[in-house]
């Protein structure tokens, strides 16, 4: 999945982030977590799309999400 957040305040209107990121569905999904990998694209470090990767792996992992359709949660959440 293609992530580009809202460009927000940049008066260009230019996305100066990016990134993929990879969903693999377990054999029981959405009883258990999917495998997730965030892929640095544009202007993100690869130590920062690690701590990016950590957050949306403990948020699918989450009471809140695990057992429910979690995708675009997580996508929503990673922009």
């Amino acid at each position: 999945i293609a992530l580009f957040p809202e460009s927000g305040g940049a008066t260009d209107g230019a996305n100066h982030v990016a990134a993929d990121l990879h969903v693999a569905y377990a054999p029981r999904y959405p009883a258990e977590p999917p495998e997730l990998r965030l892929v640095p694209k544009l202007g993100l470090s690869d130590a920062l799309a690690a701590d990016a990767q950590a957050m949306l792996a403990a948020a699918a992992a989450s009471d809140e999400l695990l057992g429910a359709a979690m995708v675009w949660s997580l996508a929503e959440r990673a922009q």
